[in-house]
């Protein structure tokens, strides 16, 4: 009976399929051009991702980073990695699970990564990934959280 109660509940507050549908386009292409900017070695682009008051979390390192000045330091780290190493990352996005209301949106997505350093044989990889959007007035993200598979 709860099962049912529960699954009522997400369907009455579920958003319109078109209005998810459109919203996944946008986060879609968002996560898109994050991946370049990352290629192009563009942190300040790939910050940008995030809304003021944003946190990225990795449990799995223990990192736990909160804010613009701390994500502007911490994409401009990753970046500087990827620089370094000469990385170039094919990352295909696929998303598992989206809910929108009103100007939050709920997103579980599956990353496939390839990564090359420099000239040397790519690795591969699966993470999961929880983003909690917010639209102000763009759909930014409030909170990252990553899972390596």
């Amino acid at each position: 009976m709860r099962k049912l109660i529960l699954l009522f509940l997400l369907t009455a507050c579920a958003s319109p399929k078109a209005e998810t549908d459109a919203v996944r386009a946008i986060l879609d292409s968002t996560l898109r051009a994050d991946t370049d900017a990352m290629n192009r070695y563009d942190w300040k682009t790939s910050a940008a991702l995030f809304t003021d008051d944003g946190t990225y979390a990795d449990p799995g390192n223990g990192v736990f980073q909160h804010g613009r000045t701390v994500l502007d330091s911490v994409m401009q780290a990753v970046v500087a990695g990827h620089r370094k190493d000469s990385l170039r990352a094919d990352i295909q996005w696929e998303t598992e699970s989206l809910v929108v209301r009103d100007t939050t949106a709920y997103h579980v997505v599956r990353q496939t990564y390839s990564v090359r350093p420099g000239s040397r044989e790519p690795f591969r990889g699966t993470a999961h990934f929880v983003l909690v959007w917010k639209k102000r007035p763009q759909w930014r993200v409030h909170t990252l959280m990553t899972f390596p598979d």
